[in-house]
């Protein structure tokens, strides 16, 4: 589906609004190594973050520095570090499409140290930084932007309230919220109308929006937002290659003996595998552990297996 739009429309943007990056196991057992590598599959050209953020400073910055340089920008003008107020990220950049000059500016999720563990970004401070932002959408006006539009992961309130504070923007496309707006909402403040809409979530649409510019001013706009229904449409080879391989390879083999998962420790992990997974594991040795300290029925020998617990499907053996 990107393809085909991209197709019909030379010089278009793919934007992401961010929560791509986690969520599956997968993601969890590659440090999003999988959803990065499906986002350069996919064409992303521009996005910001949120969920991103709990993989961890280090390796978020990992990520853009290696995987994302020259493909991928990552932009967010409201994230600082907490000593100096420097930027952490690119505030916005600037693409020409179609002749036409457009700026894309970042917006993370502004309540990340207090939503997500303050450890994960533990040297980086957020906020909404409104004030900022009109710093940012003056600079890229001074700089020959004719379209200037945020990428937000603020949510669809908060969007609505920082496009009537924060003049000269043309639209806000924003995330968080996973509100399908099929209409945008067009917000009026000093400086004209800024139109604001969200896609949605986990692929479910694709919002498409088309700007008219017209004497360096955007005069008109169309905005579609698309169902995407996956059985319709044909698979991507390259994108359905590599799910076919990280699903038939898996995280880990779980195996059999218990001595295998005595050597783990609270919080370690081992062959990929999270502490999440291991605790019922843990509890399953225990137990069996426990029974064969005591005198065993009759019915059981020493080599049978336990029944299968009702929250866990592991089956220890004795």
């Amino acid at each position: 589906l990107v393809k085909q739009l991209k197709d019909s429309r030379p010089g278009a943007l793919l934007l992401d609004g961010g929560d791509t990056w986690q969520g599956s196991g997968t993601a969890l057992w590659t440090q999003g190594q999988d959803m990065v590598d499906a986002c350069k599959l996919l064409g992303v050209d521009v996005m910001t973050g949120h969920w991103e953020f709990t993989l961890g400073m280090e390796r978020v910055k990992e990520i853009i520095e290696k995987d994302f340089a020259n493909r991928v920008d990552f932009v967010a003008q409201n994230v600082k570090t907490n000593d100096f107020g420097d930027p952490v990220f690119k505030p916005y950049v600037i693409r020409e499409m179609n002749g036409v000059s457009c700026a894309i500016i970042g917006q993370a999720f502004p309540y990340t140290p207090i939503a997500n563990p303050r450890y994960m970004v533990a040297d980086w401070e957020f906020g909404i930084q409104d004030e900022n932002l009109q710093k940012m959408v003056d600079e890229v006006r001074a700089k020959g932007a004719q379209v200037v539009v945020v990428l937000s992961h603020n949510g669809m309130d908060v969007d609505l309230k920082m496009a009537s504070r924060v003049s000269g923007i043309d639209a806000i496309l924003g995330g968080h919220t996973h509100d399908g707006m099929p209409v945008p909402t067009l917000v009026s403040n000093k400086g004209g109308q800024t139109l604001v809409t969200n896609a949605g979530s986990n692929g479910k649409f694709l919002g498409v929006l088309d700007f008219e510019v017209k004497a360096g001013k955007v005069t008109d706009f169309r905005y579609k937002l698309l169902p995407v229904f996956a059985q319709y449409l044909r698979a991507d080879p390259a994108i359905k290659s590599k799910r076919n391989r990280r699903h038939s390879i898996g995280p880990f083999h779980m195996g059999t003996r218990r001595d295998s998962f005595r050597r783990m420790r609270p919080g370690s992990l081992r062959s990929g595998v999270s502490i999440q997974a291991l605790q019922p594991v843990k509890f399953f040795f225990q137990w069996a552990d426990r029974r064969k300290k005591k005198s065993l029925p009759s019915s059981v020998s020493a080599t049978s297996r336990p029944p299968v617990c009702p929250v866990c499907p592991v089956r220890p053996v004795w």
